[in-house]
């Protein structure tokens, strides 16, 4: 199943079962510069589901103008890795104490962070956030943990809550067995 667009935003699920209410299959995202994620690992589309919400909830936070000339690796860090230590290194040792967040300092996630709604697909493999700058555009930056790499794609308007409203209606529909 296919939610949204190849040339933007789109979710790629490969569904396994239905069972005891939850939906089960493979998950990935890509946007026009890249795919990710894997859709043979067997990932929860139903707490998946109720991280978008979660996720689609805190929109309206999402706009960021103070971040709209900031490079890809800036936003990212601001926004994702100054909160968290990679286990990708072989240490739990931060790099730089002096770009960590404070330990006192609340991450404010929902209105940014992807990774979660894409589950097992994509934990511990790859890093996800949106922000949407002041034209309305979201920026969708992702971080390989294989390569280190980041990668950035520009969202049309409105695309991203689109697409990720579209992939939770059809999950919460199977889950309760009004689709086929």
């Amino acid at each position: 199943m296919l939610f949204g667009h190849l040339d933007s935003l789109f979710i790629r699920v490969n569904l396994i079962e239905i069972r005891a209410r939850a939906v089960v299959g493979g998950l990935s995202f890509g946007t026009a510069v890249c795919e990710f994620g894997d859709l043979d690992e067997i990932c929860n589309l139903t707490f998946s589901a109720r991280e978008a919400r979660t996720f689609l909830n805190a929109s309206h936070r999402r706009t960021r103008t103070d971040l709209d000339r900031l490079s890809s690796e800036d936003v990212f860090h601001l926004l994702y890795d100054r909160y968290v230590i990679s286990v990708h290194r072989g240490t739990f040792e931060v790099k730089d104490p002096a770009r960590q967040a404070s330990p006192t300092e609340v991450w404010n996630r929902d209105p940014y962070l992807l990774e979660d709604v894409g589950q097992e697909a994509l934990r511990d493999k790859y890093a996800l956030i949106a922000v949407r700058r002041g034209d309305g555009v979201d920026r969708v930056i992702c971080k390989s943990y294989r390569d280190n790499s980041l990668r950035e794609a520009l969202v049309p308007v409105g695309t991203l809550d689109a697409v990720l409203v579209s992939y939770c209606n059809w999950v919460e529909n199977l889950r309760e067995g009004e689709a086929g």
